[in-house]
């Protein structure tokens, strides 16, 4: 894993270091940046899952586990700090486009929800929601950062354990997480929703080209 995510970053900073972005065209870099630290903090959930499901599971294997997982964490947080500073520095791109950014998926959360309030949001009338009326109001930020949760759920179904379903406390358990994934669902998107509002008035001051980003 650690072979693979050093050769992956070698790969991304040669194929987006020397090329030349605009404001709008760096999204889509942030946002498989985004979508790639999600993927790595899965597969440190599997590992861990796998590490604990284990005829004998050993502390000395779960630290160095843990090690080399901190280990790549801290890689991908340098590797990604050097390219964006050379993106911006010879693009010569402004360090507010990172927050037009969070202003269009703070965009997406409200506007999908309540799309009777662009016109007091953003009142030019340029800012288009992806999918609105389509899909639920979370899978929207998600496709703009061009997340796809299906082979992420997919592989941790596969991974999990496997029980005795005729077990009456094997359902109690299933449905007790169930219920747990559920509440943080509801309030997660709470959360989100809750810090959207607090900033709704920064997406005045958003730029109208802006509107149209998109991940690849």
């Amino acid at each position: 894993m650690f072979l693979i995510v050093v050769t992956n970053n070698f790969g991304e900073i040669k194929s987006s270091v020397f090329k030349k972005f605009s404001p709008t065209t760096l999204y889509s870099i942030v946002a498989a940046d985004v979508v790639e630290r999600f993927q790595l903090c899965c597969d440190a959930f599997i590992v861990s899952l796998k590490l604990a499901t284990a005829a004998s599971p050993r502390a000395t294997s779960l630290a160095a586990v843990c090690s080399w997982l901190c280990g790549v964490f801290l890689l991908e947080i340098a590797v990604d700090w050097v390219k964006f500073l050379y993106l911006v520095k010879f693009n010569n791109i402004q360090a507010t486009a990172f927050d037009e950014y969070q202003h269009v998926l703070l965009a997406d959360v409200l506007l999908s929800r309540v799309p009777q309030a662009q016109r007091h949001l953003l009142p030019d009338g340029n800012f288009k929601v992806p999918c609105r009326g389509m899909y639920a109001f979370s899978h929207i930020p998600t496709r703009r950062i061009g997340f796809m949760e299906l082979p992420i759920v997919t592989l941790i179904i596969a991974c999990l354990p496997v029980v005795s379903w005729t077990s009456p406390s094997t359902l109690v358990y299933a449905l007790l997480g169930w219920l747990c994934l559920f509440v943080s669902k509801v309030l997660l998107s709470l959360m989100i929703v809750a810090f959207a509002t607090k900033r709704r008035r920064n997406l005045r001051s958003m730029e109208q080209s802006f509107g149209g980003v998109n991940a690849l």
